[in-house]
């Protein structure tokens, strides 16, 4: 609780079970001769003649692609990273850079986390917008707010995570209380996904703070921990934890 103030503008979220994706338009720095090092240097050519724009993504661990170059390492036959990637890329403006969760199947029909269909059929998958930055030419990172973000997703048609609460703090909850978390608890933990149509216990959720210095909360719901801590127990890996 002492995080946070009781004016604050927060958002909850929900956590979805998937596989974390990265997409941006962003300034990769180019490779020049001597020459134009040069000129760069006495400042006869600006600064951002040092970059250009290009396609980036990435899974949570491994970056997939930039340009035209795929990363073969750790590459198999279905990448739904780069799947992914070829569907957003069409609505990533320059500097702007989605990070977004992977929900679903894999074209194979294989699950992408066991048992959370998301409400997709076999071979088809779902893609949530959970944070977007805009990187300017000489790489500074401005943050979307949750009203930025849910913006430019309606304006692209991409989906967002699901909003629980948006607005300020002391209008959901008084922070003279303190226990936070309980009241989190109690009002969004240990039910079942909403969305899956197989029988699985929802993640739990994102909280969001509105301020410039950004930052996100995770709470889990124990139903959630204790299925994942038996799968491991089982030695079942998935794709999130593989790439």
């Amino acid at each position: 609780m002492h995080k946070f103030e009781p004016n604050d503008i927060i958002a909850i979220t929900d956590k979805r079970h998937g596989t974390s994706g990265v997409s941006g338009n962003i300034p990769v720095k180019l490779k020049h001769n001597w020459f134009q090092r040069m000129l760069i240097w006495l400042k006869l050519i600006p600064d951002t003649a040092q970059f250009e724009y290009k396609n980036v993504w990435s899974s949570r661990k491994v970056i997939k692609g930039i340009g035209e170059s795929l990363n073969k390492e750790g590459y198999y036959s279905e990448d739904i990273w780069d799947i992914v990637n070829s569907e957003l890329k069409p609505s990533i403006e320059e500097g702007i850079t989605l990070y977004y969760e992977i929900l679903g199947y894999l074209p194979s029909g294989k699950d992408i986390q066991k048992n959370y269909d998301y409400g997709c059929k076999a071979g088809e998958h779902r893609v949530e917008v959970y944070r977007i930055t805009y990187t300017d030419p000489i790489g500074r990172v401005k943050e979307f707010s949750w009203q930025q973000i849910k913006d430019y997703c309606q304006k692209y048609g991409l989906n967002t995570v699901h909003e629980f609460y948006y607005g300020a703090l002391n209008n959901l909850f008084d922070p003279s209380c303190y226990d936070f978390v309980g009241y989190l608890s109690e009002n969004y933990l240990e039910k079942d996904c909403p969305v899956c149509v197989n029988k699985v216990p929802a993640e739990g959720i994102c909280v969001r703070l509105e301020k410039n210095d950004y930052k996100a909360y995770k709470l889990k719901s124990f139903r959630f921990l204790k299925g994942e801590s038996e799968l491991q127990d089982k030695g079942e890996s998935n794709i999130e934890d593989e790439q």
